[in-house]
């Protein structure tokens, strides 16, 4: 992830350039500049303030855009993670 340019670069294991997706999330100024791998699914997700607690949207890696958002009710979060599709967070 390269939030200065606003992309996601794709290498391969020799380190040789493959590819780039736009993104357009980083640029949002809730976004909390946060990014949760989910191992097992191996998803990516960001993290974004919102008046009601965080909003916790996937990455398309294809697409470079957020395709679901979720609405996480607290007033802070100390730790967040997510693994196998779950989120696991301490308020």
């Amino acid at each position: 992830f390269n939030h200065q340019d606003a992309q996601i670069e794709f290498f391969d294991l020799e380190g040789n350039f493959k590819r780039l997706v736009p993104i357009h999330y980083s640029k949002s100024k809730k976004w909390d500049g946060v990014i949760y791998l989910d191992e097992k699914q191996q998803r990516f997700y960001t993290r974004f303030n919102d008046p009601k607690g965080k909003v916790l949207g996937t990455i398309d890696l294809e697409t470079g855009e957020l395709i679901s958002n979720t609405l996480v009710k607290c007033m802070f979060i100390g730790k967040m993670d997510v693994f196998d599709g779950f989120l696991y967070y301490l308020e």
